[in-house]
């Protein structure tokens, strides 16, 4: 069975109801430690959806979730080229979509995650923690592609 213990407590519609329309603050974006780790392991995508990870790779803060400072409701593909980011757009402002475009990151809506990654077919390899990775994106990932430790 693929499924986690936060996959059964909190189901994917729990998410919409966390959502407020908040803004996130951005510090400043570095890519080079997930990049460097996806090449150490010949991985063409990491995924990552756990708010500390991204709110590190980001160092971007939100409020949307009560006493949890770390970030927006938030999902992310990062590739060696660009990443993908999805958020509910309202959290951004001027100043996160000019960051997100100088490092060539494209927002996409929050939901739209789970048929994002049915479409990694042509990756060979990817890197994602089976730990934080809900159960409906796991499942979307194709079985094609390897995953990377």
């Amino acid at each position: 069975m693929k499924s986690g213990l936060i996959d059964l407590r909190f189901p994917l519609s729990l998410h919409s109801s966390l959502k407020k329309n908040t803004q996130a603050d951005l510090h400043r974006i570095s890519f080079t430690f997930v990049r460097s780790k996806m090449k150490e392991e010949g991985a063409d995508a990491f995924i990552l959806t756990s708010l500390d990870d991204i709110a590190w790779l980001y160092n971007m803060r939100g409020d949307d979730i009560p006493c949890n400072p770390c970030s927006a409701i938030i999902h992310t593909v990062v590739f060696m080229d660009k990443a993908v980011i999805f958020l509910n757009e309202a959290v951004l402002n001027d100043v996160l979509r000019a960051e997100f475009e100088k490092n060539n990151v494209e927002i996409r809506p929050y939901n739209d995650i789970y048929e994002y990654v049915k479409g990694l077919k042509t990756a060979r390899r990817s890197c994602f923690d089976t730990n934080k990775v809900n159960y409906a994106i796991y499942s979307n990932i194709p079985e094609n592609i390897g995953e990377a430790s």
